[in-house]
């Protein structure tokens, strides 16, 4: 199964998916472009279809009110991972 990402942005009263929610609210705390995030998460479809699954009401409401949180996750990850990647370059 191929899923393409979507090319334009999601459109308000349309349903969300997990997909949506997640590359749009990922898209907001970086400021990449949504399509970067929906890229690497379509990657992930053979193993887990429950991106394609209509998102849970008031989820992406959710996510936004902890943007910060979320942020500060992915700079402590990216973190982690860089330290990870210069012990083992030694």
């Amino acid at each position: 199964m191929t899923i393409r990402p979507r090319q334009q942005a999601h459109r308000k009263g349309d349903a969300m998916t997990n997909l949506d929610v997640f590359a749009k609210i990922l898209s907001e705390v970086t400021g990449r472009p949504e399509t970067i995030f929906r890229q690497i998460i379509c990657s992930t479809l053979k193993t887990n279809n429950k991106w394609l699954e209509p998102a849970e009401p008031g989820l992406y409401e959710a996510l936004q009110a902890e943007k910060a949180g979320i942020l500060n996750w992915l700079i402590s990850g990216a973190s982690e991972a860089h330290e990870m990647m210069k012990e083992q370059a030694r």
